[in-house]
Formats: structure tokens, sequence, C-alpha cells
């Protein structure tokens, strides 16, 4: 509901309740209870759904994902990543359960030890669909973390400082 709407709405309701003493009390609730109602419909806002990676160390780290879609991994990337900051690679509710992520620094230390192999190029921004046979298709096999969101529509992982 827009505010002129809103306005257009709630002007003859307050009018009336304004004129009508005898009832004044009984509309006065009926007028709260609509300028609540009115007030929640502007500010429905949808819940923020995502799939979000932050950096909490001090280095500089490149970030691809993959996914399963109709029952076909896909990978993509890259998304730079700077100390101490938050990229949001999937801006939707999660279509599934399992999101799995890969990061490196810029000096190739890999972020997080991966089990699952998909592919990825490591020269250029890519969007890469199935995980077989990447050598034969140009691309590079690397290992990513597969992430459990538990179904839900939003999830952070954290990358950290190895503490050895």
């Amino acid at each position: 509901m827009n505010p002129a709407n809103f306005q257009a709405i709630m002007t003859p309701l307050y009018s009336e309740i304004k004129t009508s003493a005898p009832r004044r009390r009984e509309r006065w609730g009926v007028f709260v209870g609509l300028l609540v109602i009115a007030a929640a419909a502007l500010d429905s806002r949808p819940a923020l759904a995502e799939f979000k990676v932050c950096n909490q160390t001090l280095s500089l780290y490149n970030v691809a994902i993959g996914t399963e879609k109709e029952g076909t991994f896909q990978t993509e990337g890259w998304w730079t990543l700077s100390a101490n900051e938050c990229v949001s690679p999937i801006t939707e509710d999660l279509s599934s359960r399992y999101v799995y992520v890969f990061a490196t620094n810029i000096y190739g230390d890999d972020a997080f030890n991966g089990e699952i192999t998909m592919c990825l190029d490591r020269h250029k921004h890519f969007e890469i669909t199935g995980t077989d046979n990447c050598w034969l298709r140009g691309h590079e096999a690397a290992r990513f973390k597969e992430v459990d969101t538990h179904s839900s529509n939003s999830w952070t992982i954290f990358i950290q400082e190895t503490r050895d």
C-alpha cells in the first residue's frame, strides 16, 4: 500500500471518529487497529535470502561457488573478497541444501580443505556446467568445501585464519 492510498483510507476514518463524540472510544480502537495494519503493510519487506561468504582474515581471497540445479552441478567464480568483508554470490532463496565453496588467497593458499571435486578456471570469470572431465574440457579440477545449509533460506560461511 502506498502512502497516498493510506492517506485516502485513513482521512475519512479519522474525520468520522473526530466528529462522532458518543462513539469516540469504540471507533478510536478501530482507528488504531487499522493504523497498525496499514503501518505493517507499508513496512512489509521480504526476508533477505542469500548465501554469504565473509573473510575474517587480513588476506585478499577469490571465491568460487558450486550449486546443484535441476540435478546438474554448476560452478561459478570469481568474487574478490577483501580483508574483513563479505560477498553474496547467491542473492536468492537457496534452492539446494548444499552449497560448495572454493576460496584461495593471492598466494595460492586454499581457505578450506574441500571434499568435493568440481571444475573451475583460475584465469578468468567462469560458469561451468558439470563436474566430469574438467581437464578434457579445458578447466581445472579443484576441491570445494561442502556447506550444509540445513535447508535454510540464508547462510553465511566464514574464512578464518588457520592456526598452526
